[in-house]
Protein backbone atom coordinates (compact mmCIF):
# COMPACT_ATOMS: atom_id res chain seq x y z
CA UNK A 1 0.00 0.00 0.00
CA UNK A 2 2.97 2.43 0.73
CA UNK A 3 4.63 2.49 -2.38
CA UNK A 4 1.58 2.12 -4.57
CA UNK A 5 0.63 6.13 -2.07
CA UNK A 6 4.20 6.97 -3.11
CA UNK A 7 4.55 5.74 -6.70
CA UNK A 8 1.11 7.73 -7.81
CA UNK A 9 2.49 11.18 -6.92
CA UNK A 10 5.44 11.40 -9.65
CA UNK A 11 3.29 9.51 -11.87
CA UNK A 12 0.37 12.09 -11.29
CA UNK A 13 2.71 15.36 -11.35
CA UNK A 14 3.82 14.08 -14.49
CA UNK A 15 0.85 14.04 -16.12
CA UNK A 16 -0.57 16.83 -14.47
CA UNK A 17 2.44 18.66 -16.13
CA UNK A 18 1.94 17.37 -19.49
CA UNK A 19 -1.72 18.59 -19.80
CA UNK A 20 -1.34 21.52 -17.72
CA UNK A 21 -2.91 23.85 -20.04
CA UNK A 22 -5.83 21.49 -20.41
CA UNK A 23 -6.43 21.59 -16.41
CA UNK A 24 -6.39 24.90 -16.74
CA UNK A 25 -8.59 25.56 -19.53
CA UNK A 26 -11.11 23.03 -17.52
CA UNK A 27 -10.82 25.51 -14.74
CA UNK A 28 -8.98 22.33 -12.39
CA UNK A 29 -7.13 23.77 -9.56
CA UNK A 30 -4.06 21.70 -9.57
CA UNK A 31 -0.38 22.26 -8.48
CA UNK A 32 0.41 22.63 -12.38
CA UNK A 33 -1.98 24.90 -13.33
CA UNK A 34 -1.40 27.29 -9.87
CA UNK A 35 1.70 27.13 -10.01
CA UNK A 36 3.21 27.70 -13.66
CA UNK A 37 6.93 27.89 -13.49
CA UNK A 38 6.87 23.95 -12.38
CA UNK A 39 9.34 23.97 -9.53
CA UNK A 40 7.13 22.67 -6.98
CA UNK A 41 5.74 20.49 -9.35
CA UNK A 42 9.07 18.91 -10.18
CA UNK A 43 10.26 19.00 -6.45
CA UNK A 44 7.39 17.04 -5.30
CA UNK A 45 7.93 14.27 -8.09
CA UNK A 46 11.55 14.39 -7.36
CA UNK A 47 11.06 14.02 -4.09
CA UNK A 48 7.99 11.09 -3.95
CA UNK A 49 10.46 9.17 -6.43
CA UNK A 50 13.10 9.79 -4.12
CA UNK A 51 10.92 8.18 -1.35
CA UNK A 52 10.26 4.85 -3.46
CA UNK A 53 13.93 3.44 -2.94
CA UNK A 54 12.90 3.09 1.12
CA UNK A 55 9.24 2.19 0.68
CA UNK A 56 10.20 0.03 -1.74
CA UNK A 57 13.03 -1.52 0.38
CA UNK A 58 11.51 -1.47 3.80
CA UNK A 59 9.37 -5.15 2.22
CA UNK A 60 12.84 -6.85 1.89
CA UNK A 61 13.68 -5.03 5.64
CA UNK A 62 10.17 -6.71 7.03
CA UNK A 63 11.05 -10.04 5.60
CA UNK A 64 8.32 -9.88 2.89
CA UNK A 65 10.98 -10.13 0.07
CA UNK A 66 14.54 -10.92 -0.18
CA UNK A 67 17.23 -9.12 -0.85
CA UNK A 68 17.04 -9.90 -4.51
CA UNK A 69 13.56 -7.77 -4.65
CA UNK A 70 15.62 -5.06 -2.87
CA UNK A 71 18.20 -5.03 -5.34
CA UNK A 72 15.72 -4.17 -7.86
CA UNK A 73 13.16 -1.90 -6.07
CA UNK A 74 16.88 0.04 -5.61
CA UNK A 75 17.80 -0.14 -10.10
CA UNK A 76 13.88 1.11 -10.44
CA UNK A 77 13.93 3.77 -7.70
CA UNK A 78 17.43 5.11 -8.78
CA UNK A 79 16.03 5.00 -12.69
CA UNK A 80 12.82 7.65 -11.41
CA UNK A 81 14.99 9.76 -9.39
CA UNK A 82 17.15 9.89 -12.44
CA UNK A 83 14.21 10.77 -14.88
CA UNK A 84 12.68 13.37 -12.00
CA UNK A 85 15.96 15.09 -11.59
CA UNK A 86 15.88 15.33 -15.34
CA UNK A 87 12.49 16.94 -15.17
CA UNK A 88 13.01 19.07 -12.48
CA UNK A 89 16.09 20.51 -14.53
CA UNK A 90 14.34 20.93 -17.47
CA UNK A 91 10.37 21.24 -16.79
CA UNK A 92 10.16 20.28 -20.01
CA UNK A 93 7.28 18.36 -21.75
CA UNK A 94 9.23 15.63 -23.13
CA UNK A 95 11.27 15.06 -19.72
CA UNK A 96 7.71 14.92 -17.90
CA UNK A 97 6.47 12.23 -20.38
CA UNK A 98 9.65 10.26 -20.24
CA UNK A 99 8.62 10.05 -15.74
CA UNK A 100 5.01 9.57 -16.60
CA UNK A 101 6.35 6.47 -18.83
CA UNK A 102 8.67 5.26 -16.70
CA UNK A 103 6.33 5.38 -13.79
CA UNK A 104 4.19 2.90 -15.69
CA UNK A 105 7.02 0.75 -16.17
CA UNK A 106 8.16 0.99 -12.72
CA UNK A 107 4.70 -0.69 -10.78
CA UNK A 108 4.75 -4.15 -13.03
CA UNK A 109 8.06 -4.40 -12.99
CA UNK A 110 8.34 -3.63 -9.22
CA UNK A 111 5.58 -6.08 -8.81
CA UNK A 112 6.83 -8.98 -10.83
CA UNK A 113 10.16 -8.84 -8.60
CA UNK A 114 8.17 -9.02 -5.27
CA UNK A 115 6.15 -12.29 -6.81
CA UNK A 116 9.47 -13.39 -7.76
CA UNK A 117 11.34 -13.01 -4.50
CA UNK A 118 8.54 -13.30 -1.83
CA UNK A 119 8.94 -14.65 1.60
CA UNK A 120 6.25 -15.32 3.77
CA UNK A 121 5.45 -16.74 7.45
CA UNK A 122 6.23 -20.50 6.84
CA UNK A 123 9.68 -19.61 4.83
CA UNK A 124 12.35 -22.01 6.40
CA UNK A 125 10.16 -24.18 8.27
CA UNK A 126 9.18 -27.80 7.11
CA UNK A 127 5.95 -28.82 5.71
CA UNK A 128 4.77 -32.38 6.77
CA UNK A 129 1.49 -33.88 6.92
CA UNK A 130 0.18 -32.57 10.82
CA UNK A 131 1.25 -28.91 8.81
CA UNK A 132 4.16 -27.07 9.48
CA UNK A 133 6.98 -27.28 11.47
CA UNK A 134 10.40 -25.29 12.80
CA UNK A 135 13.55 -27.26 11.06
CA UNK A 136 15.47 -29.03 13.93
CA UNK A 137 18.30 -28.18 15.31
CA UNK A 138 21.59 -30.07 14.97
CA UNK A 139 21.89 -32.58 17.48
CA UNK A 140 18.42 -32.40 18.73
CA UNK A 141 16.88 -35.22 19.74
CA UNK A 142 13.47 -35.42 19.47
CA UNK A 143 10.99 -36.66 23.01
CA UNK A 144 8.25 -38.51 22.19
CA UNK A 145 5.91 -37.14 25.38
CA UNK A 146 3.95 -40.44 24.62
CA UNK A 147 6.73 -42.71 25.85
CA UNK A 148 8.11 -40.23 28.99
CA UNK A 149 7.53 -41.75 31.98
CA UNK A 150 4.64 -40.30 34.14
CA UNK A 151 5.32 -38.15 37.23
CA UNK A 152 2.54 -39.88 38.22
CA UNK A 153 3.50 -43.52 37.53
CA UNK A 154 6.14 -43.06 40.39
Amino acid sequence: GATLFVWQIPHLLALAWMYRHEYARAGFKMISTEEPSGRLTTLLALLYSLALIPTAAAMAILGYAGWPFALVATVLGVGMVCLAMKFAATRSHVDARRLFLASILYLPLLSTALVLDARGPYDGMLRGEAGYSSAPVRGERFLDPAAAPNAADK
